[in-house]
């Protein structure tokens, strides 16, 4: 707590200090001359020159305030003010209407003019019946173009037609009648072809219409598709599939790898009557068994001195084991 009082104090003093040194400070005070102007006989408006007077005079920035200024005063003018204007009615030839406004007499120079003229384009709002327009009437063979109408709906605005006339082009079809021509022969279409022989199908149609140089049938011919695969192709028979016997057994584990060989029970000819089978293993570590004791050691050859250890007869041949059936140390000196 006493820490917090002890900052609250010193900002209250900077504050306090600070308005005293803003109050000492004085302001600068200035005054100005009217307006005069350059032109002989002219009270308004912009040119005028005008003296600025401040003090202190020894502030700087009083002296920048201080000194002659460019002036301006605003001339009086016209006043004229009108009321709104009543309007005529629509003149349909040009699409416009006049109106007139007056001169209001409070506010307004009685030197302005005492009416105003305006003009300004009629809006028209005019509505037409769509339930009650007209069919489209033939079409003209000159302009290419028909026509539809449509009645004016009452109580309209002054100036709207009684009718609304819409035109558009339209098309004019000719559609060319077919001819009989009795030169042209023809026969029946949906007539099916024979079985196939010899890689051909046969059909015959018979004449519907046609003049005397027309045949009375018509023989045709196609060659036959020959299909070569799909559904009804031959299918080439499935070898059979080779089987061995199961549970032969695997060999003792030599160099790492054990061997088995199985004997066929079913297949083709082309299958092999026996299977040589193989897989990786590991051989299975062998205990060195001993017979007695070490010897004692020898005599000393080239610094070294050995002895030996009798191996059990089923691991005399065993590398491993004779590694391990012999010590060597160096020759005390």
């Amino acid at each position: 707590m006493t820490l917090v009082a002890l900052v609250v104090l010193v900002t209250l003093v900077q504050l306090s200090s600070a308005g005293r040194r803003r109050q000492g400070r004085p302001k600068c005070e200035c005054t100005a001359t009217q307006c005069v102007f350059p032109t002989e006989g002219q009270t308004c408006g912009v040119g005028g020159k005008k003296t600025v007077t401040c003090s202190p005079s020894d502030k700087a920035k009083c002296q920048q305030k201080a000194g002659e200024k460019n002036c301006r005063v605003k001339c009086p003018g016209k006043t004229c003010k009108y009321g709104r204007p009543s309007w005529s009615t629509c003149d349909l030839a040009t699409q416009t209407k006049t109106g007139i406004r007056t001169l209001k007499a409070e506010g307004s120079d009685p030197s302005c003019p005492q009416t105003k003229n305006m003009t300004k384009t009629c809006n028209l709002k005019c509505k037409y019946a769509r339930q009650s327009r007209t069919q489209w009437s033939e079409c003209d063979s000159v302009t290419k173009t028909k026509f539809r109408t449509f009645p004016l709906v009452q109580p309209a605005n002054e100036g709207c037609a009684p009718v609304k006339n819409i035109t558009k082009s339209c098309r004019l079809r000719t559609r060319s009648l077919p001819q009989n021509d009795e030169s042209e022969c023809k026969y029946e279409k949906r007539v099916p072809f024979g079985p196939c022989e010899n890689n051909t199908k046969k059909r015959t149609r018979n004449k519907i219409s046609g003049g005397d140089q027309c045949q009375a049938q018509l023989l045709e011919e196609k060659p036959c598709r020959v299909k070569t695969g799909g559904r009804n192709a031959a299918k080439k028979p499935k070898p059979k599939k080779c089987r061995y016997e199961q549970q032969t057994p695997f060999g003792p584990c030599e160099a790492g790898v054990q061997t088995r060989e199985r004997r066929k029970i079913g297949g083709g000819d082309n299958c092999p009557e026996t299977k040589l089978q193989t897989k990786p293993c590991r051989q299975n570590k062998v205990k060195c068994r001993f017979v007695g004791e070490w010897s004692a050691w020898g005599e000393c050859l080239n610094g070294v001195k050995l002895r030996t250890r009798e191996l059990v007869p089923e691991l005399a041949n065993n590398q491993k084991c004779q590694k391990k059936a012999s010590k060597s140390a160096p020759c005390d000196n």
